[in-house]
């Protein structure tokens, strides 16, 4: 107990630390557009010696039921990423009940106050795509979007229904479908049959979304599907091979690569040995100290580069 104590203590203060270092060093925007009569807020992102007679690659990325898209950028590390390697990051913010409560998206199946209000969160990224590909210097062709947990969840809805404006999605500690126990009507969202490149990453001990499926550790009201419905779902979608083309093994993950696809649309699942957050991120700090802990951040940049 004293342990699990000083333990969150320092992860308070490593956060706390990110949150100063990051204020000096992100050069991100908060701003707002309208959408469907309500003022919807996103954070931008632009790589460092960013000029608008280049074109840049566009990273979407979702945070999950939090305090919302400064946390995602801090936590995931992408702003520095899109210094290094040169590409736009997009955080929108979800929405929520009031300034005490957490931000969340609607994806149909979960969660909290989006999902009660049935909020268009996927016309909002849809919409907000084409905003920001209208203000700045993106290249059409690459755009991305990636998500943790309920943000996840989102990107694949995003990815379904506007495959035209997705190249590669990227998903961690996520599901393609679930429940509320309540209702006992499971959620899978349609195949759009429009092959798109995927990288699933998932923690084998994940109590909140858990590997295998089933109720979620702390919000048991929610029931997910396993990962290997979200794999077979979208090998299905991308019409691939059932059977992995790859195997590979370390001590704190496994990786299988399905590279027999229409229109090369990989489909690749990493899954590690961690919990619910995101890998590599600031709340792993002990695990990205002792190299216990695979970066989510560079491997799916690395993915969408390839993709």
């Amino acid at each position: 107990m004293i342990k699990n104590f000083f333990i969150s203590i320092l992860i308070l203060i490593l956060l706390g630390l990110s949150v100063f270092v990051g204020l000096r060093t992100h050069k991100s925007k908060e701003k707002v557009m309208e959408f469907n009569g309500s003022e919807r807020r996103y954070r931008i992102h632009l790589p460092k010696d960013y000029q608008t007679n280049n074109k840049y690659p566009l990273v979407m990325a979702l945070h999950g039921v939090s305090f919302g898209a400064r946390i995602m950028e801090l936590n995931s590390g992408f702003s520095r990423l899109a210094d290094k390697e040169g590409f736009i990051v997009i955080y929108p913010y979800g929405t929520r009940q009031n300034m005490f409560s957490l931000y969340s998206w609607d994806s149909k199946f979960c969660c909290k106050f989006a999902f009660e209000k049935n909020v268009d969160d996927v016309g909002f990224v849809a919409s907000l795509i084409n905003e920001v590909k209208g203000e700045y210097s993106v290249d059409g062709e690459k755009v991305y979007i990636t998500g943790h947990s309920n943000g996840g969840m989102l990107a694949h809805l995003v990815t379904l229904k506007h495959p035209d404006k997705i190249k590669s999605i990227a998903v961690v500690s996520s599901a393609i479908g679930g429940t509320l126990e309540k209702d006992g009507d499971f959620y899978l969202p349609e195949k759009s049959y429009n092959p798109t490149p995927i990288l699933i990453i998932n923690s084998k001990d994940d109590p909140f979304v858990p590997f295998d499926g089933g109720n979620s550790a702390g919000f048991e009201i929610y029931s997910f599907s396993s990962v290997y419905d979200t794999v077979n779902f979208w090998l299905e979608n991308n019409e691939c091979s059932k059977y992995p083309s790859e195997i590979s093994k370390r001590d704190n993950f496994s990786k299988e690569i399905y590279n027999e696809c229409k229109n090369e649309a990989d489909v690749v699942l990493i899954a590690y040995n961690g919990t619910h957050a995101w890998p590599g991120g600031a709340k792993e700090s002990f695990k990205n100290i002792s190299g216990k802990s695979i970066n989510a951040s560079e491997l799916i940049w690395e993915f969408f580069e390839s993709h």
